[in-house]
């Protein structure tokens, strides 16, 4: 059962070691993403404040 466990831990470890660069690369394109999204909900904010003036 030990032995079964250690082993799922290692090739768990070993997945997310693989993953670890894969996520490294994608973070600059989930930041900017980011960015755009809260340009957009502030633009999509102010265009809200402009409805309720006409």
């Amino acid at each position: 059962m030990m032995d079964g466990l250690n082993r799922l831990s290692g090739s768990c470890n070993h997945f997310i070691g693989r993953l670890e660069p894969i996520v490294g690369w994608l973070q600059p394109f989930v930041e900017r993403l980011e960015r755009l999204i809260d340009r957009l909900h502030t633009f999509v904010g102010q265009l809200d404040m402009l409805s309720v003036f006409n």
